[in-house]
């Protein structure tokens, strides 16, 4: 679960709240961490050739695009009541997509004079891949390369969404992507993996949501490339007030 922007990614094993099927069978010591970043792709026009990816385990750093002013780069992982954990925020001049892989010490001591779960060899178990994506609003001239992206549009400023991906796998070279523009909820916001997400529960856009042809909405995909995906052909405009947000 990332949730917006400036939330952390949150990692939950109860059974009230938790990812249905996912379980905790915690050791003495359960930690997690996560790797070190995701090599970039290796690309010909958009189309992948080969992943670099990280494997955990190894003795590279933890990624730093994460602020571990508090808590450090691993976590402690504890039994249910308390199986919910947090990573650290991503720092706020991180502006590109990255991937890592999240690993488990269940209990290793590799290095017994540094104890359990002491050292990066001991996170042998890998349980997940993390992608996080970066999305871009795009100036309708110059969308390709969007040297300036904006912050926020003003209604009825047509604009151009652009999507870059981390790299990985976090897009596929399909037609299988869609974007979805939804008002901003006045509740919490829920994972996205919660079947009550609005992202997944709702069935149509906002009413305030303007493509060019009303066949647009839901419809629309945004390219093969792997490395982006882009709405270049079919701008959208927001048909609200000022002062409004969307998701």
């Amino acid at each position: 679960d990332f949730g917006a922007w400036n939330r952390p990614c949150r990692f939950d094993f109860t059974p009230e709240t938790g990812r249905s099927g996912w379980a905790l069978r915690p050791g003495t010591v359960s930690r997690m961490t996560w790797t070190d970043t995701f090599g970039p792709d290796l690309l010909e026009l958009g189309i992948l050739l080969q992943k670099r990816p990280r494997s955990c385990g190894e003795i590279f750093s933890a990624s730093a695009n994460f602020n571990t002013k508090v808590g450090g780069s691993s976590m402690e992982l504890l039994p249910v009541p308390h199986g919910v954990v947090e990573l650290p925020r991503v720092k706020s001049d991180i502006l590109t997509p990255f991937t890592v892989a999240v690993c488990y010490c269940p209990d290793v001591t590799t290095v017994a004079s540094r104890g359990t779960c002491a050292s990066r060899e001991d996170y042998v178990q890998a349980f997940g891949v993390l992608y996080l994506w970066t999305v871009q609003v795009c100036d309708l001239e110059t969308y390709e390369a969007c040297p300036r992206p904006y912050r926020r549009v003003i209604p009825h400023q047509r604009f151009v969404l652009k999507i870059l991906c981390p790299p990985g796998g976090g897009c596929t070279s399909t037609p299988e992507n869609r974007v979805k523009f939804l008002d901003a909820p006045l509740k919490p916001e829920l994972p996205n993996w919660d079947y009550n997400s609005p992202c997944k529960s709702s069935k149509e856009e906002s009413k305030h949501v303007v493509w060019p042809s009303g066949a647009d909405s839901l419809s629309v995909h945004g390219g093969y490339r792997v490395d982006y995906k882009i709405w270049g052909t079919k701008p959208v405009l927001f048909d609200r007030t000022v002062r409004q947000t969307f998701e």
